[in-house]
């Protein structure tokens, strides 16, 4: 729960989709409503989850109430002396919106209230964090031997995720990218049936997810014999992820560290081949605040977890990218999976 939830006596958070609703309540059910006052929460379930939801809350402050219709919602607002209705305006529909004002409440724009409590990761949520990228971690010095000439891009995806699962993730964090020789320039490739050839690259972006909570990894490796090109670009892009750890500290703006690693690739003529926002949140949702962007008007604090990953691609030929999950922790970045700035060659 959030120990800096900031709304007026007489308002409540009224929250529908899934991250949210998990994040408030501490429990996942497939459908649902949570409210939120300043001095209680109330989950509402129609008949097909309020048992089980019921079940889930048992020993909880938070109250379970049968869902009918929004009229039940109502009732209990009315109930509550709530005069206004924040909602997270990025996800709720116009449907919605209007639903809610139609019961007779002010709706006001509840994303500002809900990120600052996301951004600020508990001890119980980092615990679940760290314990995805110890996983997702292991899982690439797992699958280096498996890396070897003829296997299918599918193939080492599907051992990296059976290793994840066996080490008691629940599912993988997104779709694993599995990226050969010349895919590994798309930074969003889609995995397929490429067979590894000699002297390529070998991009791996993945993560899982324990307990609700995300890990996010990207390795860069290489097959044969590296060209000086590659070499060159995997330094580069093992500088700017370096960079990127130092100037991430607590008091940071995320858009100027964003830019102090373009600025170094700008530095080596290379800004143009990196094409993506130097990182992201990471959290019950694999991306969400705080983001490490060009138009980013987070700061960053302690307990922030968030992405570090700096990324060169040259199309046609090959891409590097080197992600780190970090967590700002006594004022500093720290990686949470490992280094990755090494470059390995597999023969």
């Amino acid at each position: 729960m959030c120990a800096q939830l900031s709304i007026e006596d007489n308002s409540a958070l009224l929250l529908t989709d899934e991250f949210n609703r998990r994040y408030f309540s501490g429990v996942e059910v497939a459908e649902g409503f949570v409210v939120k006052t300043n001095t209680q929460t109330a989950y509402f379930a129609d008949a097909r989850y309020f048992y089980a939801l019921a079940q889930k809350l048992k020993g909880s402050s938070v109250k379970s109430v049968l869902y009918k219709s929004l009229e039940s919602i109502k009732e209990y607002l009315v109930e509550q002396g709530v005069k206004t209705l924040y909602v997270p305006y990025d996800v709720v529909t116009v449907n919605q919106f209007n639903a809610y004002k139609a019961m007779g409440f002010a709706v006001k724009d509840g994303t500002d209230i809900i990120s600052t409590c996301r951004k600020e990761k508990s001890k119980k949520e980092i615990e679940s964090i760290k314990k995805a990228c110890k996983i997702a971690s292991d899982a690439f010095d797992y699958i280096l031997p498996f890396i070897k000439k003829g296997v299918t891009e599918n193939s080492i995806r599907n051992r990296l995720e059976r290793f994840m699962k066996k080490r008691g993730a629940e599912k993988p964090s997104f779709d694993t990218i599995v990226a050969f020789g010349k895919n590994s320039a798309v930074p969003h490739h889609e995995t397929g049936n490429t067979k590894l050839k000699d002297n390529q690259a070998v991009l791996m972006d993945y993560g899982c997810v324990v307990n609700g909570y995300c890990s996010d990894i990207t390795r860069t490796v290489f097959y044969g014999q590296p060209t000086k090109e590659f070499k060159e670009t995997f330094y580069h892009v093992a500088g700017a992820n370096l960079l990127g750890m130092d100037r991430a500290i607590a008091g940071a703006s995320a858009k100027e560290v964003d830019g102090q690693v373009r600025e170094y690739f700008e530095n080596l003529g290379v800004q143009e081949y990196f094409t993506h926002s130097l990182g992201h949140g990471v959290g019950l949702e694999i991306h969400e605040q705080p983001y490490l962007s060009r138009k980013s008007t987070d700061v960053l604090k302690e307990n922030y977890a968030f992405t570090i990953e700096p990324g060169l691609y040259y199309d046609g030929k090959f891409g590097v990218r080197i992600e780190n999950t970090v967590l700002i922790e006594d004022g500093v970045a720290k990686s949470l999976t490992g280094n990755g700035r090494e470059l390995i060659i597999i023969e």
